[in-house]
C-alpha cells in the first residue's frame, strides 16, 4: 500500500512539474510579446510568436535536462549557503546554454553570429544573456525553494517521529517502574495460599495475569473507559487484600454516566497503588480508600480519599514522581494532581485532566 501511494505521489508531482514548466515558459512568451508590441517596438509582428516561442521551448527543455543532469538530490542536503551558491552557478550556466542554443538555431538567419564581428557578437550576447538570466533566476529560485521546503518538512517529520518514539519509550520505562514491587508482593501472597486455599490462589493467579496484561497495553490502548479501568482496579485491590486483609477497605462512588468516559490507561490504578503502598500498608490498622469521580466542565476529576491514616499529604506525594511525569507526557500542563490533608485523619488525592484529549 505504501509503495502504491508513493508511485501515485511521484506521478502527481511529475504532472505538476510539467504543468508548471509549460505555464511558466508560455507566460514568458506572452510577456515578451506584450513588451515588444506596446513598449519596445510599438507595433505587433507575427514573428514575435516564432522568436519567443522558440525561446520558450529552448528554456523549457534546457532547464529540464539541466535539472536532470546537474541538480542532484544531494544538493539540498548541504548548508543553505552552499545551496544558494550552487543556485547562482546554475543560473549562469543555464542562461549561457540557452544563449548558445538560441544562436545555433538562428545560425542561418538574418542575425547569425557568422555574419557578425566579435564586437557585434559580444554586444548582442551580453544583453541577451542578462535578459535570459532574469527568467532563469525566477525558475531556479522557485525550484530551489520548493526542494528546500521539502527537505525542511522531511526533517520536521523525522524530528516529530523521533520525539514521539522517545515519548513512547519514556512512557514504557515509567510503566515498567510501576509493576515490580506489586508483582513480587502478589506472588508472595499467592504462594502462601497455594497450600491452604487452592481455589483462592487460583483466583489470585487469574486476576494477576489479567491485570498484568492490562498494564502491558498502555501504548496499544492510550484511552480506556472508566468502567474498564474500575474493573482492573477492583482486581488490583482484591490482590492487595490477599496480604493486607481487613486492613484495606475500598469503596467507589461513581455516577453511572461517568462509566463510559475515556481516561488514560491505569491512572486510577496509579492513584490506588500510591495510597496503598505509601499509606495503608505502612500503618498497623490500615485504612479506607474511597474513590469518587465527576465531570467538571470539560474536565474529568477523580478524588481518592485515604481515611483513618496518620500519614500526611507530603508522605503520599513522594511516591507520585513517575505518575506526574507520565501525566505531563500525555497532557502537557493541562493535567493537575493535588494531594492534600483533608483533616487530621484523611488525605485527599485529586486528579483532573481534559476530557478525551491527549497532547
Amino acid at each position: 500500500m505504501e509503495i502504491h501511494s508513493t508511485q501515485i505521489s511521484y506521478k502527481t508531482q511529475g504532472k505538476l512539474y510539467w504543468l508548471l514548466q509549460l505555464v511558466g515558459w508560455v507566460s514568458l512568451m506572452v510577456i515578451e510579446i506584450f513588451n515588444f508590441t506596446f513598449f519596445i517596438q510599438g507595433e505587433f509582428h507575427w514573428r514575435y510568436f516564432y522568436s519567443f516561442g522558440v525561446f520558450s521551448v529552448i528554456g523549457l527543455f534546457t532547464t529540464h535536462f539541466y535539472k536532470t543532469l546537474f541538480i542532484q538530490k544531494s544538493t539540498f542536503e548541504r548548508g543553505l549557503g552552499k545551496i544558494w551558491i550552487k543556485a547562482l552557478l546554475d543560473v549562469a550556466l543555464i542562461s549561457l546554454l540557452m544563449v548558445i542554443l538560441g544562436r545555433l538555431i538562428s545560425i542561418f538567419g538574418k542575425y547569425s553570429i557568422l555574419k557578425m564581428s566579435i564586437e557585434e557578437t559580444l554586444w548582442v550576447l551580453g544583453p541577451q544573456f542578462m535578459n535570459i538570466a532574469r527568467y532563469v533566476v525566477v525558475w531556479i529560485t522557485i525550484y530551489y525553494l520548493y526542494h528546500i521546503l521539502l527537505r525542511n518538512n522531511k526533517l520536521q517529520r523525522a524530528n516529530l517521529e523521533a520525539e514521539n518514539n522517545a515519548k513512547i519509550a519514556e512512557l514504557e520505562l515509567l510503566k515498567t517502574q510501576l509493576n515490580p514491587q506489586f508483582l513480587f508482593q502478589s506472588l508472595s501472597s499467592i504462594k502462601a495460599l497455594v497450600l491452604n486455599n487452592k481455589e483462592k490462589a487460583r483466583d489470585g493467579i487469574i486476576k494477576l495475569s489479567e491485570l498484568l496484561r492490562y498494564s502491558l497495553n498502555y501504548n496499544k490502548n492510550s484511552l480506556v473507559s472508566v468502567h474498564e479501568e474500575l474493573s482492573e482496579l477492583n482486581k488490583y485491590v482484591e490482590l492487595e487484600k490477599l496480604r493486607l486483609g481487613a486492613r484495606l477497605a475500598f469503596t467507589v462512588d461513581m455516577d453511572e454516566f461517568m462509566l463510559n468516559e475515556k481516561i488514560p490507561t491505569a491512572v486510577l490504578l496509579n492513584l490506588a497503588e500510591n495510597a496503598i503502598r505509601n499509606g495503608i500498608e505502612k500503618q498497623e490498622n490500615g485504612g479506607e480508600l474511597n474513590l469518587r469521580g465527576n465531570l467538571n466542565d470539560d474536565n474529568i476529576q477523580f478524588c481518592l480519599s485515604l481515611i483513618k491514616t496518620t500519614h500526611s499529604a507530603n508522605q503520599l506525594s513522594q511516591g507520585m514522581e513517575n505518575f506526574k511525569i507520565r501525566l505531563e507526557k500525555i497532557y502537557g500542563d493541562k493535567a493537575r494532581l493535588y494531594i492534600e490533608n483533608a483533616n487530621d485523619e484523611s488525605v485527599l488525592s485529586t486528579l483532573e485532566f481534559p476530557k478525551n484529549t491527549i497532547k
